[in-house]
């Protein structure tokens, strides 16, 4: 498993456990992962929104938004 793929588990299961120990809702972790490889030879990009449920729609038109751009 790559660093960056396992930091990303990490701050996500970290995120979690703090949320449900101090009972907080209402705020989600939304990961998205962009996949860099050619011919075997890459890496990924993995970026994390935190945000309000409230907010959802934004972070979603975001995560199109990176993906478009990114060309996946």
């Amino acid at each position: 498993m790559p660093v960056n793929a396992y930091r990303s588990m990490l701050f996500t299961h970290i995120f979690d456990t703090y949320m449900s120990s101090h009972q907080v809702s209402g705020v989600n972790n939304t990961t998205i992962r962009l996949d860099n490889y050619e011919n075997g030879i890459g890496y990924s990009l993995f970026f994390h929104f935190i945000a309000r449920d409230e907010h959802r729609d934004i972070v979603e038109m975001l995560k199109e938004d990176i993906w478009d751009v990114s060309g996946k």
